[in-house]
């Protein structure tokens, strides 16, 4: 009984750990994506005024 309590329990806490991780990742991924277009809107706002 509380051996697969146990099991049930590490494969939950598995998931969970990573749900997070990924939650995580797609949030670094999306920061950067928005810095990528925050430095580029910049680089064409520098030309713009070099030009």
């Amino acid at each position: 009984m509380t051996a697969t309590l146990l099991k049930t329990f590490f494969v939950f806490f598995i998931n969970v750990i990573l749900i997070i991780f990924k939650q995580i990742l797609s949030l670094q991924l999306s920061y950067k994506s928005k810095k990528n277009c925050i430095k580029s809107y910049v680089a064409t706002l520098d030309t713009a005024l070099f030009f």
